[in-house]
């Protein structure tokens, strides 16, 4: 089992700023920090911090580490009345624009550029949410944020922060995931004999949790996003009762709830791989990490392994995060950050972070991880601030014989397990021996001999023998124990390292600079000798070579450096090789009189020195005689150690070379059981695509054989995929499956631009190519202009006129905005188009009589005047939209003072004549409806199933009830309702089944839109023609007044009176009848409830349903009379 070695610190003290979010920016791998605001000082500072400079110390001189470079900083004041209004609840940068996303409490959402274009600001609040934002969180792919208000809602915005959906979270949202509890667990369902708990089933709990809240639930919210971004988890407190943990899909859909636990807090973190959502219980005598998965079940859980000391004091507030590949959760408290892994289904604490032994402050400890780097992360308190990397690593004894006893120490919170494998293959979380410390251990070395264990914690060092041959899991004795203790508090023990059997090296990091010092055993134990290398620079490394004659250390500038102790004054130091990225893992031996350092970089570079060896490696070893190392190709490679220039990489080929050898990984027999095991259980068909989306060949030939298809279907296919190279292989696979957007990422990759345009036509893929090619101006030119002309063909010719645009085709441009309608664009196009100015003049009389076909007379009057030079059919056509005032001031500003009566008068009387007849028909069809709209609802009350029975129409005419209605209320298990009596239909409760077909359906709907007299549909059709008539007379309000003004400027005394006076009317009538229309006490109809019959009977409920529907009574607006015209 591996653990978590500190490979990078870099720590800063802060003395006056108080840290309140931060965020990697992987382009420059720096950290961006956001102080403020805090207690009365409002103010928001981003600033930016990167590691130290390069160089390095030898001569005890210190370099001054990178300030913070200011970004920018604004008042951070907030509108909002709660204490809380200016906290920052989410802080997230944008690598790819430079601009970075500030999420305030008091609904703020705040965007920053660090390199503003010209009209652009350096701070702008790009949205607010009026009811305050309780939490916020982007989503992985950072196209869509997650916002939780006060008002219990959820809104999705996208990266424009334009709204991408809303929904509501409400009690019955438990109602989802149905999560039965049949009792088992209560007092009352259980036996109590002699043997009952021999008898009590396994798979049932011995209790069943109620959701009870924590003792300490502070009633936050917390949002977390699945790693690919299609499902996110939010986490609340439920009507004061129960924390409920919600899940819901991209689109905003809910998915599921979990499931009742008690105790339950607010940390929240979807791990990214998918699987699992952990959560934080708190009971009363310990604290659990709780996993739920995403259909809302409980999946498992640990112990933080919390005394009650511990439980009363940092432990009151805590969160959780994963790292991005999924290996590491980390849990933060108040004053540290604990990072555990699982392995053998048991879960380690491996680092116990702890920046400062003097921490008091109440705050959480802040962790980010970084989005590119697995194992990197920053940890802020208010007063201190780190970045820290680590890396997995075995921390194993020596393989040079005699001492080579196969010595392993695995780090689990306080706890070493040792176990040498010479003596006994015990697998973890088992071990031969444990030791306990009193604090978590950070790192473990162990000496040449495999006896003497050294545990670095952070405020000490302990030392231990141990007996690999005892049997008894005690027999370990303690050498001694020192403090750490530096010229400055805040440095933070890395690493540890034996030379031999009694020197011990230890490596610091502090604000300032990094050392490395030396620690003795001798016969009065454990003792601080000195300081061997100071730097300015963060250690990675510190280690000794094979043969333990030596130490190395490896720095911040990659180089690797040896220091000898026994030249009798100060260490002796000589460069061994310098790398071009930071080395993990190390091994270094002497090899007859030269240094060799084998170095493994993290993209899989393997090197010896300034040598590169490999570009593929996985794992490495150093022996005596070999260097051993894996690849990613599942080889296993044996180097024999000679001079560095004759190293000898055997190639890929196990066949035929001894020193290259497969990983034996049972491919050739249990592969094919599990594949005939899986092929019964599943549809074949879809694993055999599935291993073909793999790009496996071999595993899909094994799918295949498995199956009952036809080698003539599938071996042709892969052996033509077998000869094809990488990518183009890539291409026609995902081509095969129909998977487009990746197949075209491939030829993207292949650089075949011609292939790719004409497979994105033939696809559709417009906007995947021009994401793909954003970056390339030219390519993505020649994309728009294709996507415009399919945006053409599709008819939608505002969004082709865009793209035209775009690509600067400002002819074609024009033409689809004159198709969409849009005057303007198309106007400002043809200017651009360098057309003809008369051509211009006849494309805007065209615009303008499209205008004034669609009545928008105002802007069709402006084009007939400012092109056509028309004052007076720009006049005319303001008189047809009945402004008459602009339409006077218009004649007499061109000097047109005729067409005052010989055009505006003549429009005002046709003004008149419209509006008239217009009131006219208001009028008369509420004096016809409203009553019969009242007879029509008396008959109903009167006899409901006569009603149905002759259509509504209201003959009175008794009818005899059929045999097979029932009239009374029972409960038998069938009856009749209105939609029986009126359909002809009977059967047993609940049935939906329809004689009627679609063509009756159709015939039906269309009878209810019509609402002749005398069928069922009347009354629905008569209150919905009334409404729409009170929202045309509102709608004609402002035009009756600009015609009355208009007449009365043009002395049209009687006209205007008489047009006011039926206005007037026609509004009091709607007035008067809303009461009667709409303002009816509904009442709950039996015939209503159930679900929705099918065919011919759905319409008629559908009519019922509405019917029923509460709906708010249409407001009719008022009319004031002009005093000049009398009361």
């Amino acid at each position: 089992m591996r653990n978590l070695k500190n490979i990078r610190c870099s720590m800063r003290t802060l003395p006056t700023e108080n840290v309140t979010a931060t965020a990697w920016d992987p382009t420059t791998d720096s950290l961006l920090c956001v102080s403020g605001p805090s207690g009365d000082k409002n103010t928001i500072t981003i600033q930016r911090w990167k590691s130290f400079q390069a160089g390095c110390s030898q001569n005890g001189d210190l370099r001054k580490p990178s300030e913070y470079q200011t970004i920018t900083s604004w008042d951070g004041s907030s509108p909002s009345e709660s204490p809380l209004g200016n906290k920052i609840l989410n802080f997230h940068c944008f690598a790819d624009d430079k601009t970075a996303c500030v999420v305030l409490a008091g609904g703020d959402i705040i965007i920053v550029r660090e390199e503003p274009q010209p009209g652009e600001e350096e701070v702008e609040i790009v949205g607010s949410v009026d009811a305050g934002i309780t939490a916020a969180e982007w989503s992985p792919d950072e196209e869509l944020l997650a916002i939780s208000t006060h008002a219990n809602g959820i809104l999705f915005m996208t990266r424009d922060f334009e709204s991408a959906g809303e929904t509501l979270m409400a009690t019955d949202d438990l109602k989802v995931s149905k999560h039965v509890s049949v009792g088992w667990g209560k007092a009352e369902t259980q036996f109590k004999g002699k043997r009952a708990k021999a008898l009590r089933d396994p798979t049932i709990p011995e209790n069943v949790d109620s959701g009870t809240l924590s003792s300490l639930e502070r009633g936050h919210v917390t949002i977390s996003w699945r790693g690919d971004g299609a499902f996110m988890a939010i986490s609340t407190v439920e009507s004061d009762h129960r924390r409920v943990i919600r899940v819901y899909t991209r689109e905003g859909h809910l998915d599921s709830v979990s499931e009742p636990v008690d105790g339950l807090e607010g940390a929240l973190s979807w791990r990214p791989a998918g699987n699992l959502i952990a959560g934080i219980q708190r009971k009363e005598n310990e604290i659990n990490v709780v996993f739920f998965e995403r259909n809302g079940l409980r999946h498992g859980q640990f112990s933080l392994r919390l005394d009650q000391k511990d439980m009363n004091s940092w432990t009151s507030d805590i969160s959780l995060q994963w790292n991005i590949d999924s290996t590491v959760l980390a849990v933060s408290f108040k004053d540290r950050v604990q990072l555990w892994t699982m392995g053998n289904y048991h879960w380690y604490m491996k680092q116990e972070i702890k920046l400062r032994e003097d921490h008091t402050s109440g705050q959480l400890a802040l962790v980010t991880w970084h989005a590119s780097v697995p194992l990197r992360l920053a940890v802020s308190l208010p007063d201190c601030l780190a970045q820290l990397e680590y890396a997995f690593m075995t921390a194993g004894g020596s393989t040079i014989a005699p001492h080579d006893l196969g010595v392993l120490a695995v780090v689990d919170g306080c706890v070493v397990k040792l176990t040498s494998l010479r003596m006994a293959n015990i697998p973890p979380p088992m071990a031969s021996h444990e030791i306990t410390f009193a604090s978590p251990v950070l790192d473990v070395g162990i000496s040449r001999n495999g006896t003497i264990i050294a545990a670095l914690q952070r405020d000490g060092l302990d030392v231990f023998e141990w007996f690999p041959n005892s049997k008894s899991s005690t027999g370990h004795l303690r050498r001694g124990r020192s403090e750490i203790k530096h010229s400055f508090p805040d440095f933070y023990p890395q690493q540890i390292a034996f030379m031999g059997d009694s020197n011990i090296f230890i490596s610091s990091a502090g604000s300032s600079y990094s050392i490395v010092s030396q620690y003795l055993i001798d016969q009065d134990g454990l003792r601080f000798h000195q300081n061997i290398c100071q730097s300015d620079l963060a250690i990675s490394r510190v280690l000794p070579t094979s043969d333990h004659q030596t130490i190395c250390v490896a720095d911040g500038t990659h180089q690797v450096i040896e220091y000898r102790l026994d030249t009798g004054s100060s260490p002796f130091w000589e460069q061994i090789c310098r790398w071009p990225a930071i080395a993990p893992w190390l091994e270094i031996i002497h090899l007859q009189t030269k240094t060799i350092a084998f170095g493994l970089l993290h993209h899989g570079s393997l090197y010896a020195n300034d040598r590169l060896l490999a570009k593929n490696c996985t794992s490495m070893l150093v022996t005596s005689a070999h260097l051993i190392f894996t690849t990613t190709q599942h080889l296993l490679k044996f180097v024999h150690l000679t001079n560095l220039d004759d190293l000898a990489i055997p190639a890929d080929e196990p066949e035929k070379d001894e020193r290259c050898r497969s990983i034996e990984r049972g491919e050739p027999e249990l592969l094919e059981r599990a594949v005939e095991h899986i092929c019964f259980l599943a549809d074949v068909n879809q694993l055999y695509d599935q291993a073909l989306g793999l790009y496996d060949l071999d595993l899909a030939l094994t799918i295949a054989q498995q199956s009952q298809k036809d080698p003539r279907e599938y071996l042709p296919f892969l052996q033509r995929l077998q000869q094809l190279p990488l990518l183009r292989r890539q291409f026609s696979i995902d081509d095969h499956l129909g998977r487009h957007h990746r197949a075209l990422s491939h030829l993207q990759s292949l650089r075949i631009f011609e292939e790719f345009k004409a497979y994105m036509v033939k696809h559709g893929l417009y906007q995947a190519a021009l994401n793909m090619y954003k970056y390339e101006r030219e390519n993505m030119k020649e994309i728009m202009a294709l996507y415009a002309e399919h945006l053409e063909n599709q008819s939608r010719f505002k969004e082709a006129g865009l793209a035209y645009e775009f690509v600067h085709s400002y002819k074609r441009a024009m033409e689809a905005y004159r198709a969409a309608g849009c005057w303007q664009e198309a106007l400002f196009c043809a200017s651009q188009a360098s057309i003809p100015q008369s051509q211009i003049d006849q494309l805007a009389m065209a615009l303008a009589d499209t205008l004034f076909e669609t009545k928008d007379y105002t802007h069709a009057a402006s084009l007939y005047l400012e092109y056509g030079h028309d004052v007076e059919k720009a006049a005319s056509t303001l008189c047809k939209g009945y402004q008459y005032a602009e339409a006077m001031r218009l004649v007499v500003s061109r000097g047109k003072q005729d067409l005052l009566d010989s055009l505006i008068d003549i429009e005002l009387g046709a003004g008149m004549a419209n509006i008239t007849e217009l009131l006219a028909d208001c009028k008369g069809q509420i004096n016809a409806q409203v009553p019969r709209l009242k007879d029509l609802r008396a008959n109903k009350e009167k006899d409901p199933l006569a009603y149905y029975d002759d259509g509504g129409g209201g003959g009175g005419a008794e009818t005899d009830v059929p045999d097979n209605v029932s009239i009374a209320a029972t409960d038998t298990s069938t009856s009749a309702s209105l939609f029986t009596r009126y359909t002809n239909n009977t059967g047993t409760l609940n049935t939906t089944t329809s004689r009627r077909t679609s063509k009756h359906r159709r015939r039906e709907e269309r009878k209810r839109a019509r609402g002749k007299k005398g069928s069922v549909y009347e009354e629905e059709y008569l209150v919905n023609s009334i409404r729409r008539l009170i929202d045309r007379v509102n709608g004609t309000r402002d035009e009756i007044t600009r015609l009355i003004e208009g007449l009365l400027r043009r002395g049209m005394w009687e006209r205007a009176m008489a047009v006011e006076k039926a206005m007037k009317e026609v509004v009091e009538l709607c007035q008067g009848c809303v009461k009667d229309v709409f303002e009816v006490e509904r009442q709950d109809n039996s015939d209503a409830d159930g679900d929705r019959p099918s065919g011919a009977d759905g319409v008629l409920f559908d009519s019922r349903q509405e019917a029923n529907a509460h709906k708010e009574a249409p407001v009719v607006q008022g009319f004031e009379k002009m005093t000049l015209l009398g009361m």
